[in-house]
Order: C-alpha cells, then structure tokens, then sequence
C-alpha cells in the first residue's frame, strides 16, 4: 500500500468526521489529564507516608553488661538489614546525660552505677513500614547476640499502617475508576467512527481489498485525534499544575517520572484501542 494514499484517506476522513475526531480527541485529552492527576496524587500519598514513617523508631536494647565491642557488633548487624534506613547508637554514657539534663540535676550521687544500657535508634526505610515487614525485623533483631529487647510505639505504627492502606486503596480505586470512564468514553467514541465505515468495509471487500488495508487509515484518523487530545491533556496538566503549585508547594518535588509513565500508558492504551476498533467494523448488510 502506497503511503500517500494511506495519509490521503486518513486526511479525507478526517474533514468528513471532524466532528467524531474532536469527541476523540476530547476522551483522549480526558485520560491523559486524569492519568496525570492519578499518578500525580498517588506520589502525594507515597511522599506522605514516607515522611510519617520516618517518625517510626524502633529502640534495640543491648543486655545489661554488653560491652563496647558487642554493642558495636550489634550496630553492624542491625545496620546490615536491608529495611534499615539509619540507625544510631546511645551509650549507657549517653543515655545517663540526657536523662540527667531532662531531670535538670546531676545523678552522679544519686545513681553511681549507670543503670542506662547501650540502646540503638532505628529508622526503617518507607517502602518497608507493613505490619507484616516491622514484625519480621523486630524478630530479626531479638535473634541478635546481646540484644535484650526491642520496642516501638504500638499504636503510631497501627494508625500509619492503617491509614497507608486506606490511602492506597483510594487512590488506586480512584485511578481505576477515572481511567475506566474515559476509557469506555474513549472506546465508544473511536467505536462509532469505526461503525460509520460499514458500508466502505462491504464495497472493499468485494473489491478484494483485505481488513488491513481497510483498517490502516481508520488507525491513522484515530491516532491523529488521540495525539491532538493526549497534546491537549498535557498541555492542560501542566497550567493544573503551575496554577496548583502555590496552594500545593510538595508538586515541585513530583518527579518527571511518574508523568513520563502515566503519558506512556495512555499512549500504549490509545495504540491498543484504535487498532482494536478499526479492525472490529462490521460489514452493513
């Protein structure tokens, strides 16, 4: 097939459909926009999360007596753990010289022999703050040589677990959801052109003309209008996005790469849908 006319037929095509490629275009700039608000909100969420999770400090007591060297053994243990972001150790000195200025009087008298044992401070990284995860390293430290206990606020770690999952749960269901409407408006869209060209279909055929050749400038008509759409939703997205960046200041820290993949996967979707289309026309009888 000469590629002029492929081009030629999807050009005429377009003026004789104008209306049913603006509706197109309008499903497709639709999806883009709200591919780009769903992977725009979940960065908020995950971002959120991983701030709250940095307050999440789980304390590994060293046993009564543990020397320095143990105590340094247990930091590079603790420390060798892949869901560990930091973890910092307070030393039975330490410990008694905070306690002493909280208290706001020396203990040298009241307490001679230093009750505090070595204690290390350990902040998880985000993507390992579950229930299911915290309760496996804690065990993974109890297995430590020397470590007597370890210990976390019970009901911060509850509440954050739980609102990550709700949070989530709303935000995929949400992109799921928006994605699905304009999708099916999209499908319905690029459907009724497609349905026009039934009687085109049933003149070609007895032509000898094969699907191929009949689909390929309904593909292109539909690619032509997605892409202004997709150009439009984009355009759209970034004015969203300077006019929303005073009142939300976190939207400068939205990495390109979540854009980058929401606007692929419109396009891959947008691909996927007009080749489906165009080789689903029916022949009118």
């Amino acid at each position: 097939m000469a590629l002029s006319y492929l081009f030629g037929q999807a050009h005429k095509l377009l003026r004789r459909r104008f209306t049913a490629a603006m509706r197109i275009a309008l499903s497709a700039g639709l999806l883009t926009l709200g591919a780009a608000a769903s992977a725009v909100g979940y960065y908020g969420v995950t971002a959120e999360i991983a701030e709250l999770s940095g307050n999440l400090v789980l304390s590994v007591f060293a046993a009564p007596a543990t020397d320095s060297s143990e105590t340094a053994s247990i930091l590079r243990q603790v420390r060798s753990l892949p869901e560990v972001s930091s973890a910092e150790l307070i030393t039975p000195e330490q410990a008694k010289r905070e306690f002493s200025q909280n208290v706001g009087e020396k203990l040298d008298n009241l307490l001679p022999n230093n009750p505090f044992p070595a204690v290390i401070k350990v902040h998880l990284q985000p993507a390992a703050c579950s229930q299911e995860t915290l309760n496996m390293v804690v065990q993974s430290f109890k297995r430590i040589s020397s470590v007597e206990d370890v210990l976390y606020n019970v009901g911060y770690a509850q509440a954050l677990f739980s609102r990550s999952r709700q949070t989530s749960l709303l935000i995929f269901g949400g992109a799921i959801g928006i994605s699905a409407v304009f999708l099916l408006f999209l499908y319905f869209s690029l459907r009724a052109e497609t349905a026009a060209g039934g009687e085109e279909l049933y003149v070609m055929t007895l032509l000898g003309a094969t699907r191929g050749f009949i689909a390929l400038p309904h593909i292109l008509f539909a690619l032509y209008a997605c892409t202004s759409g997709i150009i439009l939703g984009a355009g759209a997205a970034v004015g969203g996005y300077y006019l929303a960046q005073p009142m939300v200041p976190w939207l400068t820290t939205v990495p390109a790469d979540y854009l980058e993949i929401s606007g692929a996967a419109v396009g891959i979707l947008v691909v996927i849908l007009s080749v489906w289309t165009a080789f689903s026309v029916q022949k009118k009888q």
